[in-house]
């Protein structure tokens, strides 16, 4: 027989509570920070891995606005650390765009830095080294949009896209 009682049960991950495929050394852990509150997430699992490696590596927003996520919930805000590993996935983008020769470790290392510090001792095992943050790149202009892409390059992507679709 369960006997229940009028607490309320918040989640708590305790230390260790990161696993696999996070706790993998090649794999890039994120941690989950609430974009409203600027907190972790209770949800987000805190390492450190097994054995005793700093993870989560990094931290990015939770509970953002998604007009996609609002069509299919009762809300408009996208939670969890699947709405937080986008954001990470978006700046390796932007990072690798502005220089193209960081690749592998070096980009990885590049995401690690752009963190700002969260929570103490720094980094830890709740936000990593902190809260991810793309910052504009020296010598580009963040208020001028790149240039259109040429015709040959919009008909060579068109081309591939439609063999990747129709590939059998």
């Amino acid at each position: 027989m369960a006997v229940y009682h009028s607490a309320e049960l918040l989640p708590y991950n305790p230390p260790f509570s990161l696993s696999s495929p996070a706790s993998a050394q090649q794999v890039l852990a994120v941690g989950a920070v609430d974009v409203r509150s600027q907190k972790l997430a209770d949800y987000s699992s805190n390492g450190p891995s097994w054995d005793n490696r700093l993870k989560p590596e990094v931290s990015a927003p939770t509970g953002t606005k998604s007009q996609a996520y609002r069509l299919s919930s009762q809300t408009d805000r996208f939670h969890g650390t699947s709405a937080a590993a986008p954001h990470i996935t978006g700046l390796a983008a932007l990072l690798a765009s502005a220089s193209p020769q960081l690749r592998g470790v070096e980009l990885r290392k590049a995401v690690e830095q752009s963190a700002q510090p969260m929570g103490d001792p720094q980094p830890n095992h709740g936000y990593g080294r902190g809260l991810a943050v793309a910052r504009p790149v020296a010598g580009s202009s963040a208020s001028q949009p790149p240039p259109p892409p040429s015709s040959s390059t919009s008909e060579r992507v068109r081309r591939t896209l439609g063999d990747l679709l129709h590939k059998e």
